[in-house]
């Protein structure tokens, strides 16, 4: 799980998100490894990751957008 790109996608992960974030992404990370038949953790599974699994304000973002529809059910 080493390299100057997998630090440096974290490290921006954590900056544009939240460090905690970032480091619950590895838990995921590490199973889409397991599944590739890895036990080291790449940038594309990090990436894969991140794009299933959403931040806080993401999350918010969506409730925002989609509030009125799902009040008014």
């Amino acid at each position: 799980m080493a390299g100057n790109n997998f630090r440096k996608l974290q490290t921006d992960i954590g900056e544009k998100t939240s460090l905690r974030y970032a480091v619950q992404l590895l838990a995921p990370a590490f199973e889409f490894a397991r599944m590739r038949n890895s036990g080291k953790v790449e940038v594309e599974d990090v990436d894969r990751a991140a794009s299933i699994f959403a931040d806080v304000s993401q999350s918010s973002a969506y409730l925002k957008k989609w509030e009125e529809k799902m009040l008014g059910m």
